[in-house]
């Protein structure tokens, strides 16, 4: 509505819409004065690209939801008054260079504020007084701000601390970011999340000994390239996830010690742990020992990593292992692999040698899931499974992907009566199917870029067609 230059709604003293629950004005150019004093049921507002809009004196009392986008700060100042705003989202104000204790006083019932794309934000809050006013504040999210320096200006406070109810925190490409304040985070925050600011150089003390323990679960830091390390070599004993990802620079737990409770220093309880692009994978992996809950364990582009953990096989709790583009590893450790592991997948590991029969396979009783994909030369063999060997009869899935060297599926795939998928992918090579044919169990099979084999299995025409004919889904290009 690119013309519409005026709210007329009430004729008389009748109020206009008295049932609006939900208003939505966006690119509205032209559009100048006030808003209706009487939208007494509106719920949610969304207000974008209006600039001439100048004024919202809105009664109602029932106001949940406002989005301001491509608007100016008087605009938002104005939008804000009623407190009974929950979920606030401001993107792209012009002049906002922080929230205003005046403007905070009008969120006091606030409880997600979302900030995107406001070009001259150096901080959200001047010091830490303002965030006195926010006492439901649980998620907070800031986005795309290229000046943002910090959350909290030169005068902190108690910093972050006040905000007594936030749970999830997330910074994203904010170029100047420099650091979360110095006096630590809230306790009650679960989530922290931070990705893209170039600029971080460290994080604070999570487990700071004036205040209470941190009870953060999950962590996220991705493409930090300045990060180098955490104020303290600590982390929380709550923490259950933990990615890093391109944070080259990262000298993480120096002291391999970190704090389970505040009286006590001991290894982390995570259940989750990923690196990528990491140099400093192979300390930090000996330094986070031992990981006695680890469920999930993912390292990628780790190019420093030689070997696993010597007491990897301890790691009881583990379910799924995948290594990606790790090409400096080499082995296995010697006890072999987790004994409780369902999903095992490595891709890219171009130095491993060590022979799959050195794995320790036929010991896992609980492996459902495995994926070998590109240069991994103990599995790139002519023949897989290899004849020495043994595959546990537990295995329901199978993906075999660009590897150069093999030619035939080994007899022993028939063995595996649980096998229901069976993907090969890009194995130029082969042209075998076992000659006694495939599990009876098999429910898929994907045969993609696999050209002489492609051929082999042409319906009614192909060499193999009569082995494969009665598997309900095949997929072959």
């Amino acid at each position: 509505m690119t013309e519409w230059k005026e709210w007329i709604s009430c004729v008389g003293s009748v109020e206009g819409f008295p049932c609006l629950r939900e208003l939505i004005l966006h690119n509205c150019p032209k559009l100048a004065g006030t808003l209706p004093r009487t939208l007494s049921s509106l719920v949610k507002l969304d207000v974008q690209n209006c600039p001439q809009l100048m004024n919202s004196p809105l009664s109602s009392t029932c106001l949940r939801g406002l989005t301001v986008e491509d608007s100016t700060n008087v605009i938002l100042r104005r939008m804000v008054g009623q407190n009974t705003i929950t979920k606030l989202k401001i993107k792209g104000i012009s002049g906002l260079t922080c929230i205003t204790e005046e403007l905070s006083k009008g969120l006091m019932r606030l409880e997600v504020l979302e900030i995107e794309g406001c070009s001259a934000l150096t901080c959200l809050w001047q010091n830490g007084s303002e965030l006195e006013n926010l006492p439901w504040l649980n998620s907070l999210v800031v986005k795309n701000c290229p000046e943002l320096v910090s959350l909290v200006g030169e005068k902190q406070g108690q910093g972050l601390c006040l905000l007594s109810s936030l749970k999830d925190l997330r910074i994203e490409s904010c170029q100047k970011f420099v650091s979360l304040p110095a006096t630590g985070l809230p306790h009650t925050l679960k989530c922290l999340t931070i990705l893209d600011c170039k600029a971080l150089e460290s994080l604070p003390d999570m487990n700071d000994s004036n205040s209470n323990c941190c009870l953060l679960e999950e962590l996220k830091m991705v493409s930090c390239p300045s990060l180098k390390s955490f104020s303290e070599p600590k982390l929380p004993s709550t923490l259950k996830s933990l990615r890093i990802k391109n944070c080259r620079n990262l000298e993480f737990l120096p002291g391999g010690r970190v704090q389970r409770d505040c009286n006590e220093n001991c290894a982390p309880r995570l259940e989750y742990l990923c690196l990528a692009d990491f140099l400093s994978s192979e300390s930090l992996l000996e330094s986070v020992l031992p990981l006695l809950d680890l469920k999930v364990l993912r390292l990628s582009n780790c190019m420093n990593l030689r070997a696993l953990p010597d007491h990897m096989p301890n790691f009881n709790s583990l379910q799924e292992l995948s290594l990606s583009d790790c090409v400096a590893l080499t082995s296995i450790p010697e006890g072999g692999l987790p004994p409780n592991i369902t999903s095992l997948e490595f891709h890219n590991c171009e130095k491993l040698k060590q022979p799959m029969s050195e794995w320790g396979l036929e010991k896992l009783n609980c492996l459902t899931e495995i994926k070998i994909v590109g240069a991994c030369p103990a599995a790139d063999t002519d023949s897989f499974p290899a004849e020495s060997v043994m595959l546990p009869s537990t295995l329901t899935s199978i993906c075999l992907e660009s590897l150069e060297n093999l030619e035939c599926l080994s007899w022993e795939l028939e063995n595996l009566m649980a096998l229901q998928e069976l993907q090969i992918k890009g194995c130029h090579k082969l042209r075998f199917l076992p000659k006694t044919g495939l599990p009876v169990s098999l429910g898929r099979l994907c045969i993609s870029d696999c050209p002489v084999l492609r051929d082999m299995c042409r319906k009614e025409k192909g060499k193999y067609w009569s082995i494969i004919r009665d598997i309900p889904c095949l997929e072959i290009d």
